[in-house]
């Protein structure tokens, strides 16, 4: 245990610095509606549970104001077909690791899957649409870093006012 000690906390220090920096940079840019309630769901889930991320919306959004809830459980159905114990867990990593001895070609792998749906993401092709000569509409990365921190306040805010001690 004193030799794996370190490491493990490596991990999860890794882990927790990943899910804080994409809660708060890369969900405003992929989520477009309702950002900070989508992207607390999905930090919820990927730190513990399902119900994790669940209880976490219903502090922020205990009234289902918002959607998403609703898209959260059709997104689940279907998400929980191939990461729950499906097709990435089981049969994607063994025989990547199992013929070369190694995890480069599984890293290789995810790098280019997370690639794919990166590009096929929706808000990808307003962005490039936006940019090309000719486009009436500014490009949506050219918001501004005062309007992103306000933003920022108010999940904030809205994560402070529904947590009563």
């Amino acid at each position: 245990i004193a030799r794996s000690g370190i490491p493990f906390l490596l991990v999860c220090a890794g882990g927790l610095v990943w899910g804080v920096l994409s809660f708060w940079y890369v969900a405003p840019l992929l989520l477009p509606d309702f950002w900070a309630e989508r992207a607390l769901v999905e930090f919820g889930v990927s730190i513990g549970a399902t119900s994790t991320g669940m209880l976490l919306l219903r502090m922020v959004d205990p009234d289902n104001s918002t959607p998403v809830l609703r898209d959260f459980t059709c997104k689940q159905i279907f998400h929980v077909l191939i990461t729950g114990g499906g097709f990435f867990d089981v049969l994607v990593p063994i025989p990547l690791t199992s013929t070369s001895d190694s995890c480069l070609p599984l890293l290789i792998a995810t790098i280019v899957l997370i690639g794919i749906c990166l590009c096929f993401h929706p808000t990808v092709h307003r962005r490039i649409r936006a940019c090309l000569p000719g486009s009436s509409t500014a490009p949506v990365l050219s918001r501004t870093a005062a309007a992103r921190t306000a933003e920022m306040a108010l999940a904030v805010e809205a994560v402070r006012g529904a947590y009563v001690p």
